[in-house]
C-alpha cells in the first residue's frame, strides 16, 4: 500500500487522506516532511495514481498536522 509508494521512513510521517482527479491530499507531522513530499511531487503523483488505479491527480496537496 502506501509504504510501497513512499517508503517505510516517509510512511511513518506522511499519511494519505484522499486521492481523486483533482488532488492527492496528504498530511505530514512536521514541516520538514512537507518539504520532502513536495520534492517528490510528480513522482509521487505518478506512483500513487498507478497504485490506486485512478487518473493522475492534477496537484499534490500537503497539509501539516501536529
Amino acid at each position: 500500500g502506501w509504504t510501497e509508494i513512499v517508503g517505510e521512513a516517509m510512511a511513518e510521517h506522511v499519511q494519505p487522506v484522499r486521492i481523486d482527479r483533482s488532488a492527492l491530499v496528504v498530511t505530514v507531522d512536521h514541516p520538514a516532511w512537507a518539504t520532502q513530499v513536495r520534492r517528490l511531487g510528480d513522482t509521487l503523483l505518478d506512483r500513487a495514481s498507478a497504485h490506486a488505479g485512478v487518473e493522475r491527480p492534477e496537484r499534490l496537496d500537503v497539509r501539516i498536522q501536529r
